[in-house]
C-alpha cells in the first residue's frame, strides 16, 4: 500500500503560498493563509484516512488473444465498496509481444456500479506471454491518492493475423449462401481421379481414349476425370537468416506465418490434408497432414512458436527430411526468401 499527492494538493498549497506573500502587503492574509493550511492538512490527513478503507477490484478477461499486426481493444472492470465517487487511474505494464498502445485508462467509478476500461494495443510479435496485475491510482477530493496492486495477472497470446482468415471465411460463407438453390457441378478437370466414360467429342485428347470400350460400343469412348479432392498439402516456413529481415512492421517470417495459416484454412475448406513444418539449419516436424476445425487449431498452435533463427537455411536438408517424410503425392508449398544476388543453387540443387 502507497500514497502519494494528488493532483490538487499542488493547486491548494499553491493557494496557501500566495496568500502567506500577500500578508506582506496586508497582514491579515497571514491568518488566512494559515486557516486554508490547516484546513487542506485535515482534509488531506482525514481523505488518507478514508482511503485505508477501501477495496477496490479491478477483473480482466483471463486469456487475451490478439491478431498480429492488428489492433485490438483489451477490456478492464473496476468495482469499489466506497460510498462515494472515486477517480481512479488504472496502469499495466505491456509485455514485449504488444506494442503501440495506451498503458493508462482512467475515469470515475459511481459507488455500486462497474466502471470499464479498455486499452488500444496492438500484437507486435507472436507469442504467448502473462501480464502483471496493474497498479491501480484512486482518490476522492484529488489531495491523496492511493496506489494499490490489483487483480490477477492475465494471459495474452499474439497469434498469426488470423484477421485475414475470418474476413475469407465470411467472403466464401456469402458465395455459399447466394448459391442456395443451385446445383453444384463436379469439378472436372485434368486431375487423376475417375469420374465416367462418355461419348468422344472434338477436341478431347486422343489420349483420354479407351479403346476397350471404344470397341464395345463401336463408337469412340474417352475416360473423364475430376479434379482430386482430399489431397495432401504440406507447408514449409524458411525460419533462416534470411527470414529475419523486416518488410514493414513485421518480419518476413511473420508474413510466411500469415501466409501458412491462410493457405491452411483454404486447404482445409477444400476438404485437402494440410501438415506444417518449419526449417533453418535442421528441420523441425510441426504437424502433420490432417483436417478439421481442431487440426487448424494445431496448425496455428505450431505457426505461433516459428521464430526466425540466425543460422543459415539448408534446403538440402529439408529435401531430405521430404523424402523419408512423404509416402504419397503430397503439394510442397515452401515459403521461403531467396538471396538477392540470385544465387539459387541450393535450392535448385535440393
Amino acid at each position: 500500500m502507497r500514497f502519494r499527492p494528488g493532483e490538487r494538493i499542488g493547486r491548494a498549497l499553491l493557494v496557501v503560498a500566495l496568500l502567506t506573500a500577500g500578508a506582506v502587503v496586508y497582514w491579515p492574509l497571514a491568518f488566512v493563509g494559515a486557516g486554508a493550511a490547516l484546513a487542506i492538512l485535515v482534509l488531506a490527513s482525514g481523505e488518507l484516512v478514508a482511503l485505508r478503507k477501501v477495496t477496490v477490484r479491478v477483473s480482466r478477461p483471463p486469456i487475451a488473444v490478439l491478431s498480429l499486426g492488428e489492433a485490438a481493444t483489451l477490456p478492464a472492470e473496476v468495482t469499489h465498496d466506497a460510498g462515494a465517487r472515486l477517480k481512479v487511474a488504472v496502469r499495466t505494464l505491456w509485455p514485449t509481444v504488444l506494442g503501440g498502445g495506451s498503458s493508462t485508462a482512467s475515469g470515475v467509478a459511481v459507488p455500486g456500479e462497474p466502471l470499464a476500461l479498455s486499452y488500444q494495443v496492438s500484437g507486435v510479435a507472436r507469442g504467448e506471454m502473462q501480464i502483471d496485475p496493474p497498479h491501480l491510482a484512486f482518490t476522492r477530493f484529488g489531495l491523496v491518492d492511493r496506489i494499490v496492486e490489483a487483480g490477477a495477472p492475465q494471459t495474452v497470446r499474439v497469434l498469426p493475423n488470423l484477421r485475414a482468415v475470418q474476413r475469407l471465411h465470411a467472403r466464401l460463407n456469402a458465395l455459399f449462401l447466394r448459391g442456395l438453390g443451385t446445383r453444384l457441378a463436379p469439378r472436372i478437370g485434368q486431375g487423376r481421379e475417375f469420374d465416367r466414360l462418355r461419348d468422344y467429342v472434338s477436341g478431347d485428347d486422343f489420349r483420354q481414349i479407351s479403346w476397350k470400350a471404344s470397341a464395345r460400343q463401336r463408337k469412340l469412348i474417352v475416360r473423364q476425370f475430376r479434379v482430386e479432392r482430399s489431397q495432401d498439402v504440406l507447408l514449409c516456413v524458411d525460419r533462416g537468416h534470411r527470414m529475419a529481415g523486416r518488410i514493414g512492421p513485421l518480419t518476413r517470417t511473420d508474413h510466411a506465418v500469415n501466409a501458412a495459416v491462410l493457405s491452411a484454412y483454404v486447404c482445409n475448406r477444400a476438404e485437402d490434408r494440410t501438415g506444417m513444418l518449419s526449417f533453418s539449419a535442421d528441420v523441425e516436424k510441426g504437424v502433420a497432414q490432417g483436417r478439421g476445425a481442431a487440426h487448424l487449431a494445431a496448425i496455428t498452435r505450431f505457426a505461433t512458436s516459428v521464430a526466425p533463427e540466425f543460422l543459415p537455411t539448408d534446403y538440402r536438408a529439408l529435401s531430405a527430411h521430404l523424402r523419408r517424410r512423404l509416402r504419397s503425392r503430397t503439394l510442397v508449398l515452401i515459403l521461403t526468401a531467396l538471396p538477392e544476388r540470385g544465387d539459387h543453387g541450393d535450392l535448385l540443387a535440393a
